[in-house]
């Protein structure tokens, strides 16, 4: 086991019980610091964190329940195991849990019962600590694909709006191109017919001057008959 990576802040208000704790807990590799107020345990988790605190019920400015109010009230320290050291009867035990303490030892204790207390409050937070992750990943791959779906809808809605357009542009085109056709047919038709009106136009054109033509013949044929 690595214990390296676990911090304990030791708060107790007995240099010789302080000392005990800190001393045991160092024995075995957990990286330990041990203070006599309750406000240079907070400040050091602010500082540096803690996996767990083992807190004497005794201090005061803050008390012991302050002091748990204050680590379950913000979301960087709120995930922090808290063994509280409490006096020898039921109801005080009961007081720290309902108090918000993970755990209450009673004053006597062996130190061997302390550590007992200590590893097992430590392998509970490592299991809740891997749950953790794992719907934080799992939290993240279903964000992922949420996003991937987005993203699939508007590209699948770019694609219709693609082909629509490529269909209202064929449209628009076969359109153009129907009334132009349209246009070109009247213009023949209007083109022919006034290609016979003028054809008519040019032929009695010339029966009028072939008439006026033999009118002016016939005047000069009379004169010359008259002379």
């Amino acid at each position: 086991m690595d214990n390296a990576a676990e911090k304990i802040i030791v708060v107790d208000s007995d240099l010789a019980s302080r000392a005990e704790i800190e001393s045991a807990l160092r024995s075995v590799g957990y990286d330990v610091e041990a203070f006599a107020t309750t406000r240079e345990g907070l400040d050091a988790i602010h500082q540096h964190g803690a996996a767990i605190i083992i807190l004497d019920d005794r201090l005061q400015e803050p008390g012991a329940h302050e002091t748990i109010a204050t680590i379950r009230g913000t979301a960087a320290t709120e995930t922090i195991r808290i063994v509280l050291l409490v006096g020898p009867g039921a109801d005080e035990r009961a007081e720290a849990l309902d108090m918000g303490a993970n755990d209450a030892i009673s004053r006597p204790y062996s130190i061997r019962e302390l550590m007992a207390h200590v590893r097992a409050r430590l392998r509970v937070q490592r299991v809740e600590n891997q749950l953790r992750d794992k719907m934080r990943i799992a939290d993240e791959g279903q964000q992922i694909a949420h996003t991937a779906f987005e993203a699939l809808a508007v590209t699948e809605t770019m694609a219709n709006n693609a082909v629509s357009l490529d269909r209202k542009l064929k449209i628009g085109f076969g359109a153009v191109l129907g009334l132009a056709l349209l246009m070109a047919g009247i213009y023949f038709v209007f083109a022919r017919s006034a290609q016979k009106e003028t054809q008519r136009s040019n032929s009695f054109l010339a029966k009028l001057e072939g008439g006026y033509v033999r009118q002016q013949d016939l005047i000069v044929q009379a004169r010359k008959l008259r002379s």
